[in-house]
């Protein structure tokens, strides 16, 4: 009997715990077979988004490179908080090894 491992995806839903697309992807994604990680990144916040320091994004490559997902889905609601998605973007970019999947 063949043992079988999940292919991995790590979703990512910046300051939007609601994230019903987010959710909506995940459920999917499991029905199709897939080991889901979602990570909610940083709370909701309209007036002054706090930037992301460098110990979260050290955290969030931690759970990627952990999970060594065949692709990184990233979801934003607003493009107040686009220095957020693209610093996570660019540290992705180092590992050159996980293909990103951008939803505005």
């Amino acid at each position: 009997m063949k043992s079988f491992i999940k292919p991995q995806a790590v979703l990512v839903a910046f300051y939007n715990r609601k994230a019903l697309g987010v959710r909506y992807l995940e459920a999917a994604l499991e029905r199709a077979g897939y080991g889901v990680t979602t990570i909610f990144y940083k709370d909701f916040n309209s007036v002054h988004p706090h930037p992301t320091t460098d110990q979260e994004v050290e955290l969030f490559l931690q759970v990627v490179q952990e999970r060594k997902p065949v692709f990184v889905g990233l979801s934003v609601m607003s493009s107040m908080y686009l220095d957020t998605v693209y610093r996570l973007m660019d540290a992705l970019g180092d590992e050159k090894a996980y293909p990103l999947v951008r939803s505005p």
